[in-house]
């Protein structure tokens, strides 16, 4: 009796190992895919960066445009800043994400 309950006690133990390494592997992927996703947004705010100095270094940069910059870098960072809280809440084993600060409610 006793080999019995300690051989169903390895059973759930296995089992329960198997699940949190699936639940581990899914939060490891989508990390994985943020972490590329983050990558891709700072490359386009620094490219937009860019072309605004390049833009305000030859006289071209109108209001219109610097208020357009502005909003192009704002929505950026609301991208950023929710991949940010995404990402801290599934290092945290939280299994819920963040309410989304990005414009539209999307990450991207």
């Amino acid at each position: 009796e006793v080999e019995s309950s300690r051989a169903s006690v390895a059973e759930a133990a296995r089992a329960a190992d198997a699940i949190w390494g699936e639940v581990l592997a899914q939060q490891s992927a989508r990390i994985a895919t943020l972490a590329r996703e983050n990558a891709a947004l700072r490359a386009k705010a620094d490219l937009a960066s860019r072309l605004a100095r390049a833009g305000g270094a030859g006289g071209r940069g109108g209001c219109s445009s610097a208020a357009a910059h502005r909003l192009n870098v704002l929505e950026l960072s609301c991208y950023a800043a929710a991949q940010r809280e995404l990402i801290a809440s599934l290092s945290e084993g939280t299994s819920a994400p963040p309410a989304s600060s990005a414009p539209n409610g999307s990450l991207m």
